[in-house]
């Protein structure tokens, strides 16, 4: 029997306060909240107002999810539920980039991830028009400081329910209009083997705008190993025909020792 798990984001009327909490039933406990059957922070701010959930068929990646976004400072949770798509939120993207990128420069650090945000009934032509906007007005900071911004894609069928950059052709239609050798994508082959396959037509298609990559098994995001669905020496070769000079970064949950599968996943994907 499979298992549903959910973890999620609450927030108030006025969005003064965030809650991120997990639950195997995500209707019953936004009730529980709702109704202050649910004690303690959420009833005390009056925080009941479902912003945002990743949903996930494994406890302990639900669990390792919840810590990561607690772990987060509270721009990064505000990010995953408005981002670009919301040109209300540009002012406040420009100002964490305008601190944060010149940072991540001094310690050498290539690349800085942003978000589209998710749809809420926003089309998906207009969100691109107002994610192309944010970032023209955010490029130069990272041409100033050879930092690459990459918008990630996600996948929204999955685990990041209406996620606007959600299939790769959306982002390059993005970036190309952006048009900055400093505004590219985020490639997360776990994502996008859940929305569309076809991978390394696909990478070697749009490579030109891809910056960065993460990996991740299929299904459930675990090890990369004979229990899922990616061949990733295959994906790797077909990244490196490329000439790709980025990184591939390994973003899994591992249900062994994470040192060893960590060593594996390495030794898997250098080719």
């Amino acid at each position: 029997m499979e298992h549903r798990c959910f973890v999620y984001i609450l927030t108030n009327r006025h969005h003064t306060a965030l809650y991120v909490g997990v639950t195997n039933d995500l209707v019953r406990r936004v009730h529980e909240h709702r109704t202050k059957i649910a004690s303690g922070f959420t009833t005390r701010y009056n925080v009941d107002k479902l912003v945002y959930y990743d949903e996930t068929s494994d406890v302990v990646a639900a669990i390792a999810r919840e810590k990561q976004i607690k772990g987060g400072s509270r721009e990064k949770k505000v990010e995953l539920v408005n981002a670009m798509n919301r040109t209300e939120n540009h002012a406040r993207i420009e100002e964490g980039f305008r601190k944060n990128i010149p940072l991540a420069a001094k310690a050498g650090i290539p690349n800085v991830i942003t978000f589209s945000g998710n749809r809420n009934g926003m089309s998906d032509e207009e969100g691109a028009k107002n994610t192309i906007a944010g970032l023209n007005r955010v490029k130069k900071i990272a041409e100033d400081n050879g930092v690459v911004i990459c918008l990630e894609l996600l996948n929204s069928k999955v685990n990041h329910k209406d996620y606007m950059c959600d299939h790769t052709a959306w982002g390059v239609q993005v970036v190309q209009a952006v048009n900055s050798p400093h505004v590219k994508l985020l490639y997360d082959i776990y994502h996008m083997q859940i929305m569309e396959g076809d991978l390394v037509a696909t990478i070697q298609a749009n490579i030109q705008w891809l910056a960065h990559f993460h990996t991740g098994g299929v299904p459930g995001r675990h090890e990369l190993d004979n229990t899922q669905e990616v061949q990733w020496d295959g994906v790797m070769r077909g990244i490196a025909a490329t000439n790709f000079q980025g990184y591939v970064a390994h973003e899994f949950v591992p249900t062994r020792d994470p040192q060893t599968s960590l060593r594996e996943a390495v030794e898997l994907c250098d080719v």
